[in-house]
């Protein structure tokens, strides 16, 4: 759609676009600025804003609602598939980052930074398949600590590197969310016949603690302490203060991968 054709769309009114009691129609949702498809009322879809102009186009332009619906179906499928990861269900890291400013917004919360270790050593014994199967039971680990926090959400921001947003008013119960996950991630997960493990090094970053809340201060801060945490053995640790201890390469934490530091195990 051109954008003088997006702006004419953009003018008209909503029951214009679909006879009714079929509408479409712009929204502000957690996920940003999207387009809703609903028919009496009842939510159908959210589409992303240029699936929403596709399906404004087809509908000013075509009368057969089924068809629209179905490529409404379709558009909603492919935008599901590319904002999770395939191999474990969590957001991926754009949609992570999409999604973080409301959950931070909500109130209190706990930013976690979780990193595997001896994965390559998993992969190189037992082949990428066991890798892979490990990095899914760390999904199924973050997916299972998250779910008796409402708004929680986790995301991984790839490799063997994963991220999570917890709501926590008080914070007395981090050390049992870490541990708990920790000891899950930990834990022996089956993959063909055998009883495998991985470590973990988790950090930890309290946004009550911070000047103003910010993610990238808080997965900067809870970087650090993860990178503690690894150099201890692995385990978890909470951020020390509200400021980076460490020398930034690159915009990132001097001695993660991508920069020069050696002899610390990812």
């Amino acid at each position: 759609m051109t954008p003088e054709r997006e702006a004419v769309v953009r003018r008209q009114q909503p029951g214009e676009w679909l006879p009714e009691p079929w509408m479409i129609r712009e929204a502000t949702t957690a996920d940003g600025d999207v387009w809703q498809v609903t028919h009496r009322g009842q939510l159908l879809a959210t589409l992303p804003d240029w699936a929403g102009n596709l399906a404004l186009w087809m509908a000013e332009t075509r009368e057969d609602v089924p068809e629209l619906l179905t490529v409404i179906d379709g558009l909603r499928a492919e935008l599901a598939q590319a904002r999770h990861d395939p191999l474990t269900g969590l957001l991926t890291r754009a949609a992570f980052e999409q999604r973080a400013p409301h959950v931070l917004g909500a109130g209190p919360c706990a930013v976690l930074l979780i990193d595997l270790d001896g994965l390559k050593r998993l992969n190189d014994q037992f082949g990428h398949d066991a890798g892979d199967a490990a990095i899914r039971a760390t999904g199924g680990s973050l997916t299972d600590a998250l779910e008796p926090h409402p708004g929680a959400t986790a995301g991984r921001l790839g490799g063997d590197e994963f991220a999570a947003l917890v709501p926590l008013p008080e914070a007395v119960a981090l050390p049992w969310l870490l541990r708990g996950l920790h000891d899950s991630i930990a834990a022996p997960f089956a993959h063909r016949g055998l009883r495998l493990t991985v470590g973990v090094s988790i950090g930890a970053c309290l946004t009550a603690d911070l000047p103003a809340v910010s993610l990238p201060l808080a997965l900067r801060l809870a970087d650090e302490a993860m990178y503690e945490a690894k150099r201890s053995g692995g385990g978890w640790l909470t951020a020390a203060g509200p400021a980076p201890a460490h020398r930034s390469v690159n915009g990132r934490r001097d001695g993660r991968r991508g920069t020069a530091l050696e002899g610390i195990p990812s």
